[in-house]
Formats: C-alpha cells, sequence, structure tokens
C-alpha cells in the first residue's frame, strides 16, 4: 500500500478570544483521525500542561500508568455502578488516550509537561441510560483533514 498525505492544510488547533495560551482540539472518543490531530499537537506544541476528557479519580496516576504502559493494546476500566457497570475504554485510536501516553513518553524524556484530567467523576454514578446520545453522522475520517 502507499499512502499519501490527503490533507490541503495543517489542521489547526482552536484558539479562544482573550487566551492565547490555550489550544482547544474537539474531538469524537474512538476515532483515530482525532488522536492524530492530538498526537501532532502534542509533538509539535511546547504545552506545560494537557487536559484531556477522561474522569478526574484517574489522577492519582496507577490506573492511567498501567493502561499506558500496555499500549498499542486496547484496555478498558470497568466500574461497578449502583445498577449497572460503566466503561471507560483506553485506546490508542482515542485522542484523550493517545495524548495521556505521549505525554507520559515525553515525562520519560526529561520534557517538564503535565497532564490533567477534567471530566466529572460522578458521572459513573448517574442512572444508566441518561447518558446515551446519538451519534453524529460524519464524513469519512479525513475530512478533519481538509476542512479542519
Amino acid at each position: 500500500m502507499i499512502f499519501s498525505q490527503v490533507f490541503q492544510k495543517s489542521p489547526a488547533c482552536i484558539k479562544p478570544h482573550g487566551l492565547d495560551n490555550l489550544s482547544v482540539i474537539p474531538c469524537v472518543k474512538g476515532r483515530l483521525v482525532f488522536a492524530e490531530v492530538a498526537a501532532k499537537a502534542i509533538l509539535k506544541g511546547n504545552y506545560d500542561i494537557v487536559i484531556v476528557d477522561l474522569p478526574y479519580f484517574l489522577h492519582d496516576g496507577k490506573w492511567m500508568d498501567a493502561c499506558v504502559d500496555l499500549f498499542p493494546l486496547v484496555s478498558s476500566l470497568v466500574i461497578k455502578n449502583a445498577d449497572s457497570f460503566s466503561t471507560v475504554a483506553i485506546t490508542p485510536n482515542d485522542a484523550a488516550c493517545i495524548s495521556v501516553f505521549l505525554v507520559s513518553d515525553l515525562k520519560d524524556k526529561g520534557q517538564n509537561i503535565a497532564i490533567k484530567y477534567i471530566d466529572d467523576s460522578k458521572i459513573i454514578h448517574y442512572p444508566s441510560g441518561c447518558l446515551r446520545q446519538s451519534v453524529p453522522k460524519f464524513k469519512d475520517d479525513y475530512f478533519v483533514f481538509v476542512d479542519s
């Protein structure tokens, strides 16, 4: 197989007005193209901190450290709720997860960079079914590179 770049312009981070030191990358969980965009941004940017949408309780480090040490294997955290189970997929094709992996790798190489998790940890205690959302319909994944 021969691969070539299909994008016309480099995907850019969103720069909120008045917050010049903040770069935002919207993403869809579990879609490889968004993981690629996040990985490129982390490797090109000289960031002090990366903030990802993973549950806050992962801050203790041991859970995510164990998961990213297994990359590229896929794993997941299974959390027992009062009436069901919730899962958090830890996969290399997810923007937040690959970001955690790359930050960990950069720290191992001596770069001064931190990671923070910002999703509400209480989300795992919500009644089952209330978080189901419709999945948006997308064009081919590479629309991200063409349309940013």
